[in-house]
């Protein structure tokens, strides 16, 4: 998995409600029908945020970023756009914490204890 994080900062209040507006109701229904998994909006201030979009790769990232070039190009025009991505490479949710109550391992451990038993307090 991979994702794009982009921080966006506005001149103004409305100028950011307006971009608001066109990332809600264009760009990403547009990029998700292209095959983006997600996008998460994050307020931070009246005029930025921050947003989460999600794809299954790099390739796909950049296959999305393409389609949307021109536009962003535009929108750097009035707002300051900074981007920072990666691929995903851990994962936890609360059922990967349950610890083993014999042993005191956390599920993480227990999965690399069954793969090399002498690794983990064996």
């Amino acid at each position: 998995m991979n994702v794009r994080i982009a921080e966006i900062t506005s001149t103004s209040d409305m100028q950011f409600k307006m971009l608001m507006a066109f990332v809600e109701n264009v760009l990403l229904p547009r990029n998700i029908e292209a095959g983006q998994l997600s996008g998460e909006i994050f307020r931070t201030l009246d005029n930025s945020c921050f947003v989460v979009s999600r794809f299954t790769s790099k390739e796909e990232a950049d296959k999305i970023m393409q389609i949307m070039k021109a536009e962003m190009e535009e929108l750097r025009g009035n707002n300051r756009i900074r981007f920072l991505e990666g691929e995903r490479f851990m994962h936890l949710s609360p059922t990967d914490l349950m610890t083993d109550t014999s042993r005191g391992l956390s599920a993480p451990l227990l999965a690399r204890q069954k793969e090399n038993p002498t690794s983990i307090g064996g």
